[in-house]
């Protein structure tokens, strides 16, 4: 049996990567480039907020599995 759950983890855990490379980077990147300049502590504290929540949310996941 835990042979088995470790093979239905696999494929999620690679989704998570793929989309923390694509979406998370391209996204904050870009939202880091342009919003940066005229809002500095804003963007900080947004960014961190959207790290701490997926972060959470990914080991909320990976918990229920």
């Amino acid at each position: 049996m835990e042979e088995i759950s470790r093979l239905l983890l696999a494929p999620l855990r690679f989704v998570v990567w793929v989309v923390w490379e694509l979406f998370f980077r391209e996204v904050l990147g870009w939202f880091w480039g342009k919003c940066y300049r005229n809002f500095p502590k804003t963007t900080i504290f947004v960014c961190v907020l959207l790290v701490v929540l997926a972060g959470y949310g990914i080991v909320t996941l990976l918990n229920k599995a």
